[in-house]
């Protein structure tokens, strides 16, 4: 049990008029409440299934394009009766409220149909990274008791003439399902042969026979809609069960906080369906407020930046990495960015230099929105915190909590809530919250602990603080926090600060590795990208560190490399740096 302060001291009798500072207690006070609306705090959270509040939504909307799928527009009719015509074919092929399908594939409108298909009925997809190992695929597939499995042609080869899938039933999709054919002879797709004994879309539509599905009952909002996987950044993935309320209240939390939204937008959805931010943010999100969602498979620069300013899409949601590289592309420098309405950052925490730069750069195309940045994980649906207006957008930080959601700070050791602009862990509670890691009780309850006023709250593994006004920020990863053989803690993250404030330094990463001197503990390595032009400082990051660090926290070694290797959520990959040095010294 958490001894935390929450609720203990004092209850908040009334939610609307949160006084801020009043105790100096983050979770008591609600400081965010204040840029919220009286409307906003009261609404009632959503009770449906995922597919049952997207379709609500769009009642109004049936003759207006729902995806658009490289040129080919797809009408929020035409969606709804391809996500009857997938239900019936799952009925027919004996899938049940709480079976698990697992699938491997790109963002397709026939992934869209599955997901909310399998929804209709109370059954759950699973999605997962095509770049996983096959024996762990066969493990999930096994451990998950998956009644169908569902793969791109693409990535179909890992997966012939094996043992384990003899007796399971296979359903292959194409990239080209539902592609026109001027953009399926320009990208010179070609079919690979469907393998013997396997399902292809068409087969599988063909065997539905019309069928009544369940009708919607209250409990059916607490049931387990999607199964995603932890981007493994710095351990195992898990996979991680989220909820239909789940999914629907973060639709309508970021609906809530003042970022326009409007129903006939356009938001390209760069994302692939193996991440919570995928499924939930860059479809369910704009499906659920009638915009058009252009689907696009690929992370492919050039082909990101062409769908962006020739479909001039309103909405568009990129890792730091990618709107780095989206800002020195000659055509984004030439473009009028007026249409962007809601430039999004996620994935990853943006450097403050270069999210002032990102900004200066929107402004100077015309573009009246400065970057939009978030928190969250995969454990809480995905999202937490949000920047959704230029009102409420403070450089530096990840932004606000969402109307229903609660964020506060609490010190690692003891448990106790900290105060304002106090460094602790940040944990996160409300109705996001996963359900749990998929049969793994044991690292459920590691980060999910139950805190003295009786909530759940999630432990997301990041140091950060909050000032007064409920802004979030992200000082760092607890887990890269390295202990040398003194017992002396270094904080990856500050010696990163500190190389970077370097000229010659573009990107810095420091990873701790077993120090073969002791028994015990690790010592620092720094992995850095020179800026161009700039190879030969090291001299000075040596000194800049010897200068400004404490002694036990100077790296040991420092490393010259051209670019940082990452996860599938596009976040650094600490462990393959940390791998490689090992291997390699």
């Amino acid at each position: 049990m958490i001894t935390g302060i929450a609720a203990e001291e004092e209850k908040v009798s009334n939610k609307n008029t949160p006084k801020v500072g009043r105790t100096g207690y983050p979770s008591i006070d609600k400081p965010w409440l204040k840029y919220y609306s009286k409307e906003a705090i009261n609404k009632p959270l959503p009770y449906d299934t995922a597919y049952g509040y997207m379709a609500s939504e769009n009642t109004n909307n049936l003759n207006m394009p729902a995806l658009n799928y490289f040129g080919r527009k797809i009408t929020y009719g035409e969606m709804f009766e391809n996500i009857e015509k997938a239900t019936d074919a799952f009925v027919s092929l004996g899938i049940k409220s709480g079976d698990i399908v697992t699938g491997i594939s790109v963002t397709t409108p026939e992934v869209v149909y599955i997901v909310y298909a399998l929804n209709r009925i109370g059954a759950i997809s699973n999605w997962l990274d095509p770049r996983t190992d096959t024996i762990q695929i066969i493990n999930e597939l096994l451990d998950t008791n998956t009644k169908l499995f569902i793969v791109l042609s693409n990535f179909q080869n890992q997966f012939l003439n094996l043992d384990e899938l003899s007796n399971m039933r296979v359903l292959r999709l194409t990239v080209a399902e539902s592609l026109p054919i001027l953009p399926k002879i320009f990208m010179g797709i070609k079919e690979e042969s469907k393998p013997s004994g396997w399902l292809s879309y068409k087969e599988f539509i063909s065997k539905g026979l019309h069928t009544n599905i369940l009708k919607f009952q209250d409990d059916m909002s607490y049931m387990p809609a999607i199964m995603e996987h932890t981007g493994g950044t710095t351990g195992n993935p898990k996979a991680v069960v989220l909820t239909n309320q789940n999914m629907n209240t973060i639709v309508q939390q970021y609906r809530l906080g003042g970022t326009q939204l409007s129903t006939g937008d356009a938001w390209l959805s760069v994302a692939f369906p193996f991440t919570a931010y995928a499924l939930i943010c860059s479809l369910h999100i704009p499906l659920s407020c009638g915009m058009c969602c252009g689907l696009c498979f690929t992370m492919d620069l050039k082909k990101i930046e062409n769908m962006l300013l020739n479909g001039k899409y309103n909405h568009m949601a990129n890792t730091p990495v990618m709107w780095e590289q989206l800002l020195k592309s000659r055509k984004v420098r030439n473009a009028d960015l007026s249409f962007l309405i809601n430039p999004i950052v996620g994935a990853d925490t943006l450097n403050i230099d270069k999210e002032k730069e990102i900004n200066e750069f929107l402004i100077a195309h015309h573009c009246n929105s400065k970057i939009k940045k978030g928190y969250g994980m995969t454990e809480v649906s995905s999202a937490a915190c949000v920047t959704p207006t230029n009102d409420c957008n403070k450089v530096g930080s990840v932004g606000i909590p969402f109307v229903n959601t609660t964020i506060s700070i609490f010190d690692m050791d003891t448990g106790r809530e900290m105060k304002y602009n106090e460094q602790g862990e940040i944990c996160i509670t409300g109705p996001t919250l996963m359900k749990e890691y998929f049969h793994n009780k044991k690292e459920t309850e590691a980060v999910i602990r139950i805190h003295s006023d009786g909530q759940r709250w999630i432990h997301s593994g990041d140091l950060g603080h909050m000032d007064p006004d409920g802004f979030v920020f992200i000082d760092g990863r607890i887990k890269r926090m390295l202990i040398d053989h003194h017992g002396f803690k270094i904080f990856a993250p500050k010696v990163e600060e500190v190389i970077s404030t370097c000229r010659c330094v573009d990107k810095c990463c420091v990873v701790g590795v077993k120090d073969k001197d002791y028994s015990v503990g690790q010592k620092a390595i720094a992995y850095i990208i020179m800026k161009a032009g700039l190879k030969n400082g090291l001299d000075e990051i040596k000194n800049v560190c010897k200068d400004k660090l404490q002694s036990y926290a100077i790296p040991a070694d420092y490393l010259i490399v051209d670019e940082f290797p990452y996860t599938s959520a596009a976040k650094v990959d600490y462990l393959a740096l940390q791998k490689r040095y090992e291997q390699e010294r």
